[in-house]
């Protein structure tokens, strides 16, 4: 089930507003500011009874500080991670990746940013059975992937 919450996502709770992009709303950027009208929140404050598989995130350059807000979802639930990073975030971009063991599986090329899918770099993803999350290996044989090219499957 959506459910649209009307905030965005950083590593603390405040104020700001949006920067105005003229033709490109998807570009706007947050601004923190103490008396906007918009308002940031760590996402696992928000989502702490959510659990997810699949994380995407584009959120023009607040992508390290939305990450730094998830981490504790991201710990317990291990989700695949599907992110657009901003050219001046990649090599703070690539010390997370290491410092919360994910990989890249798959890059994105467009000028002056990337995406990329990223995956646990230990081939787990949280399992939630009966409200309690664990881990399981990846299966050896599973559904198609999505995400995945193969010379098989052309894009």
């Amino acid at each position: 089930m959506w459910r649209i919450h009307g905030v965005a996502l950083s590593d603390a709770t405040e104020s700001g507003v949006m920067s105005d992009v003229a033709h490109n709303l998807g570009a706007a950027t947050f601004c923190a500011q103490d008396d906007g009208a918009v308002r940031a929140m760590r996402g696992d404050e928000l989502l702490a009874a959510a659990d997810f598989d699949l994380l995407k995130i584009d959120v023009e350059g607040m992508e390290l500080p939305a990450l730094h807000g998830l981490e504790a979802l991201i710990s317990r639930c291990r989700p695949r991670i599907f992110i657009e990073i901003l050219e001046p975030s990649r090599s703070e971009f690539h010390a997370w990746l290491r410092d919360h063991d994910y990989h890249v599986t798959q890059v994105f090329e467009h000028p002056d940013m990337t995406n990329f899918l990223l995956t646990p770099a230990d081939g787990r993803q949280a399992v939630v059975a009966g409200g309690a999350a664990g881990h399981a290996p990846a299966p050896e044989t599973a559904t198609p992937d999505p995400f995945h090219r193969s010379s098989r499957h052309p894009p």
